[in-house]
Parts: structure tokens; C-alpha cells; sequence
């Protein structure tokens, strides 16, 4: 089936094209990376559901954890080799076929291809999981389709080559973890000149992120963001964070372009899907990774303030056959909402920094660090002290607010370290 691109056609939620939804006689198998997300994706669902919930996690410290007591336990380093996985995983079905794999983690997007190509369940396969997954693959079947997306470049290209600035890509990584933003020396350094990396021009300009949900075929939502501060300058202790677009002609553009990114790539009939646009100085859109799986933690807070949708809930019920709303990402907005990621530094946390009374606009503020122990400069976008949402009612407004808000956050940080 082809996804239908036009979004939603009218108010009523999609339900998926499973007409046997979970029951006891069709389970539904859920793949997470640890027995901690695993617990959390099953409370997501509803009780006539979750008891008829298989979970398959990607560490044996689940065990130790305490997992439910029909989950399937399988190491995260050679699952294949893991025979006793398959048969367990098998005994628990009892020659019964899961009425859906469900997968919305970067890390278990290929095992979950897996599970449903050999217990014959719709979805990505194997296959299709992999174009998602390694960048390479991902940008050779983009330039196939003719989608503009950042040049390739080779080691001695980069060190030879015009360029100055280029980034240097694990082609396994999640999102932008592992991501470099080097100069010519770097492309010697034998570490970045095996297959595990691609070198990839450098977009000095805008960068957007796109999040989707299909569901059955169809467009459910498509929600877009501008990141104010590039992810990569987290080396620069710069806080990230995106605002929500509801600029109607920004919007429809980035879509547009997304539409043609999401028919280059296998098709994902029921699922999410989370794609990074470059926006040159020329003002050419390029495509940058695009996964399938639902957005990160901040992003996901943010929509979920502004839209209402929670997307991992949302992605959960529509890949287990259960109604989800539609919604028009352009129109659909309650209120206009920006996030910020306070970055790790050289500092160590006595005691919880009081978040208690934040400035207005506040929505949300979590923390990320643990007490007591020493920090250390970024050296991804995952190493963060705090995070916050903000809300407004303009974009001038929110990014005002955005501002205030990491001055008090940075200021709560520091009076709670030593």
C-alpha cells in the first residue's frame, strides 16, 4: 500500500487496516531498546491491550530489572545468534500470528524488520528497516529519486576539495549523536575512513524538522519545527531547541519537500516518521536524515504542548490497531511553543536545582543530570543538564520567553552546584 500524502481528509480519527485489533488470540509484540521503555510503551496502552502485550527488549538487564512476566528477553549485541530468543519468543506465542510488531525506537527498528518478516506481519521489513537506519543507504536511495540532499564526499575530497567545513557521520548513528563537524585534517584520521562513516558537506543555513504519523496509509499529522540553534553547536555549550512553525507559507513549503523525501523511501503504511530539512543560503532545500520513529524527548513535549498529540502514544496506538486523531499541523495549533536543552558543563550538583517558580510561559522543566556526579562538557546532544517548553503566542514572543527562561534555568543550575 502507498501512503496517501494529502493528510487528513476529515476530523474523524484513521484506524489502522487491521480489523482484528490485540486480543488474547492476536497479540501485539512490542520491541524496545531496555525493559525500562519497554514498561513504559505498554502503559500507553489500554488494559484490554496490555494484557495481551509481548515485549522483546534489547538487553539482558532486563531480567535483573524485573520485566512483565510474559516478555522475551533478548541480548542487544548478536540477536540473531540468540536461538533460545526466537524460541521463547515463539512458546510465548503459541502458533499464534502478532496482530502487529510495534517499534518506536531508533534501536529497534531492525530487529522489529526482522521479527516481521519471519512471523509474516505487516511493516517495514528487514530490509526496508536498514534504508532507515544507515545513512548511506538512506542518501544513495534519496539521489536515486532525484531529492536534493548534502554532496558525499570522499576522505581525500574533503582534504583536497574546496570545502573547509564538512560533518562526519557514523552511518548507524541515532539522530545526531556521534555527528562531527570537522575541517580538512580530520578526513586523515583513519577512524573516519572506514564504512561505519560518510563525510557530508556542511548546510550553513536554516534547518527544519518534520514529524508525521501515517496510519493505515494515510497522513494522520505532520507538525513542522525550526531548530534556533543548529544541534551541532552543542560543542559550543549553546543551548538546542526548535520552534514551531505556523508560518502558513513556510509550513506548506517544508511539507511539499517532506512529501517528495517520504515517496523516495520505503514505504511506512502505519508508523511515525521524523525528518531533518537543510534550507541552503541559496534557499534549496536538502534532505538530512529522515527516521522511522517518532521524534526525541524535547520535540516530542513541545508538539504535544502545542498540539495536544502525544506522538510516541500516538504511534503506539495506530501500529497496535486502535484509533488515533487526525490533525492539520498548519491550523491545528493551540499555542506556539519553542523548547531548550541546557547543555552538560564542567560542574557537579549538590542538590536538585529549585525549578519550582519558573518566569511566565514556562510549560514544562525536567532534569537530566544526576546528583552528585561530576559533569563534563557536551560531547553529543544527548548530554544535557536540564531541558525546558515554553509557550507564547508569536514567534518573537516565545524565543523572548525561550531566552528568560534559560537565564533562570542556568542561574537554579549554578546555585545548586559545587
Amino acid at each position: 500500500m502507498e501512503a496517501n500524502l494529502s493528510g487528513p481528509q476529515d476530523p474523524r480519527p484513521w484506524l489502522s487496516d487491521k480489523t482484528v485489533q490485540a486480543t488474547g488470540d492476536t497479540p501485539v509484540v512490542i520491541v524496545a531498546s531496555n525493559g525500562d521503555a519497554g514498561r513504559a510503551l505498554v502503559d500507553l496502552l489500554p488494559p484490554t491491550v496490555r494484557g495481551a502485550t509481548i515485549q522483546v527488549v534489547g538487553s539482558d538487564q532486563t531480567l535483573q530489572a524485573g520485566a512483565f512476566p510474559n516478555s522475551a528477553v533478548i541480548s542487544a549485541s548478536d540477536p540473531i545468534a540468540k536461538s533460545s530468543f526466537y524460541e521463547n519468543l515463539l512458546r510465548l506465542l503459541s502458533g499464534r500470528t502478532p496482530s502487529a510488531i510495534i517499534s518506536v525506537s531508533e534501536q529497534s527498528q531492525i530487529l522489529a524488520g526482522t521479527l516481521r518478516d519471519i512471523l509474516g506481519v505487516d511493516g517495514l521489513s528487514h530490509d526496508d528497516a536498514i534504508v532507515f537506519r544507515d545513512k548511506l543507504l538512506m542518501k544513495k536511495q534519496l539521489i536515486s529519486a532525484a531529492v536534493p540532499v548534502p554532496e558525499l564526499l570522499s576522505s581525500s575530497t574533503a582534504c583536497n576539495g574546496p570545502r573547509k567545513h564538512y560533518l562526519l557521520k557514523p552511518r548507524l548513528s541515532q539522530g545526531s549523536s556521534g555527528i562531527k563537524h570537522a575541517t580538512a585534517p580530520y578526513a586523515t584520521d583513519t577512524q573516519f575512513s572506514s564504512d561505519m562513516f560518510i563525510i557530508e558537506e556542511f548546510i550553513d543555513g536554516e534547518k527544519y524538522h518534520v514529524d508525521a504519523l501515517f496510519v493505515a496509509g494515510h497522513l494522520a499529522y505532520m507538525f513542522v519545527s525550526r531548530y534556533i540553534v543548529p544541534p551541532l553547536d552543542f560543542s559550543a555549550g549553546k543551548p538546542g531547541g526548535s520552534l514551531v512553525i505556523d508560518d502558513k507559507d513556510i509550513y506548506e513549503r517544508v511539507t511539499n519537500f517532506a512529501k517528495r523525501v517520504i515517496a523516495a523511501m520505503p514505504t511506512i503504511v502505519t508508523g511515525s516518521m521524523h525528518l531533518d530539512v537543510f534550507e541552503s543560503m541559496g534557499g534549496t532545500l536538502l534532505a538530512g536524515e529522515i527516521a522511522s520513529r517518532p521524534a526525541g524527548n524535547s520535540i516530542r513535549t513541545s508538539l504535544e504542548v502545542a498540539f495536544g498529540v502525544n506522538l510516541v502514544q500516538s504511534s503506539i496506538r495506530a501500529q497496535a490497531g486502535l484509533p488515533v486523531r487526525s490533525l492539520d499541523g498548519a491550523t491545528g495549533c493551540r499555542e506556539l511553543t519553542a523548547w531548550a536543552e541546557i547543555r552538560s558543563r564542567s560542574i557537579r550538583l549538590l542538590r536538585r536545582p529549585d525549578f519550582s517558580s519558573p518566569p511566565p510561559g514556562v510549560r514544562a522543566v525536567r532534569l537530566h543530570a544526576d546528583i552528585g556526579r561530576e559533569l563534563h562538557p557536551a560531547r553529543d546532544t544527548s548530554d544535557n543538564i536540564a531541558s525546558l517548553i515554553v509557550a507564547g503566542t508569536s514567534p518573537t514572543s516565545v524565543l523572548a520567553l525561550r531566552e528568560k527562561a534559560i537565564e533562570w534555568a542556568d542561574e537554579q543550575i549554578y546555585r545548586a552546584a559545587g
